[in-house]
Parts: C-alpha cells; structure tokens; sequence
C-alpha cells in the first residue's frame, strides 16, 4: 500500500508538471494492479486534461456509483461535460451535474462560480439561435445585443466553447455584411459601389465584433 502511496505521489507530482503523458501511465499501471477510488478520481483528473471524454466520464461514474456523495467526482464529472463540446447537450449536462453539489459541497462558492459560467454559455448560445439562418441586415439593437453577449462570454472564466460562440457570431456579422452589400447591388449598384456606401457601417461591425471574433481565429475582413 504504502508503494502504491507512494506510486501515486510521483504521478501527481507528473500532473502538475503538467506531464500528463507520464501521469496517465503510472496510474493506468496502479489502476489495473487495483481499481481503487483514489486511483480512478486522479486517472480521470489526467483523461480531462488530454480530452479523453469519455474515459474520464466512465471512472467518475463508476466512483459516483459506489460513493454518490464524492463531491470532488462530482465536480470532475461537471468540468468534464462543460469541456465536452461533442457531446449531445453537453452543457446542460454540466449544469445538471453542478446543481447536484452546488449547495453542499465544501467548495461551494467555487463550485457555484463554475455553475454561472456554465449557465452564461448556455444562455449566450441559445441566444445566437435566434439569429440562425438570418440573412438581413442587423439593427443598432441587434449589435448591441451581440457586443453585450460577447461581453459575457469575455468575462466568463471557464469557458471551453469561446471559440466557437465567437465564430457563430462570426458568420452572424459576415450575413449582415453580405445582406447589406446585396441591398444596394438589387437597387442596381455595382460590387465594388456597394461595398464603399456601406465602408462606415461595416467599420462599426468591426469595432464591435471584431476584437471577440479575431481571437477565435476568424479573419473578419474578408
């Protein structure tokens, strides 16, 4: 016991290395030696932090079946849904998972902070579905009510869907940008003209949008 300690020490020791190659491998060694709880809560610790999903998910279940009342697997299990964008409903899952602890667990202003970044990604994504499809121009409300969103998604501190929130936002802008530059080609303006009536507008689109927008990688300009 007191090896497997010890065992466990130099993988942690790895994790905030953050080697979680060679954490990963001390622990998958102890974990088939013996499946303890210990093992599989700090397996899953390194299974978040190389993505592997559905590995952390299968430990943190499996603790939470024999201890339901392991805060700590219960917050893994929350950090790993929020993290898990391929997931269907990933994020209402990670909420659910939250709510569980949110009132009992010994850290729970941490754990409360965690629920209100996850609930601001969901509110800012159910949000852009209003704007899905649009092809029209935007209003001085519709910026407004974007920039404020962006806003949210800036302050929230975890947040694993950023990037692609702000590419939603993205193409929001690039059909406003289209759908303005095709309303005065239809009135008969050539290409080239309707771009330049609408240089102002489009300089204000970019102001707005473009500082969130470019982080995601996003090339607004062309």
């Amino acid at each position: 016991m007191a090896e497997n300690i010890s065992e466990i020490n130099r993988a942690l020791e790895d994790f905030d290395r953050c080697d979680y190659d060679a954490a990963g491998k001390r622990l998958v060694t102890l974990y088939k030696e013996e499946k303890t709880e210990l093992v599989a809560y700090h397996l899953s610790r390194v299974y978040l932090k190389k993505e592997m999903y559905a590995k952390a998910e299968h430990l943190l279940k499996g603790i939470l079946k024999d201890n339901p009342n392991n805060h700590s697997a219960w917050y893994y299990l929350g950090l790993v849904y929020e993290a898990w964008q391929e997931k269907p409903n990933n994020l209402q899952l990670s909420r659910n998972t939250f709510l569980k602890i949110s009132q009992t667990a010994p850290n729970h202003e941490a754990v409360c902070k965690v629920l209100d970044d996850v609930n601001v990604q969901i509110e800012v994504s159910n949000s852009l579905e209003g704007y899905r499809g649009r092809t029209d121009v935007l209003t001085a409300q519709d910026l407004f009510n974007l920039g404020f969103l962006l806003q949210k998604i800036e302050a929230a501190s975890l947040c694993s869907c950023r990037e692609g929130l702000c590419l939603r936002v993205a193409q929001i802008y690039q059909n406003a940008k289209s759908a303005l530059v095709q309303k005065q080609v239809d009135r008969g303006k050539s290409l080239s003209e309707a771009r330049k009536m609408h240089e102002s507008e489009f300089s204000v689109l970019e102001r707005i949008l473009g500082a969130y927008i470019e982080k995601a990688g996003f090339d607004i300009k062309r």
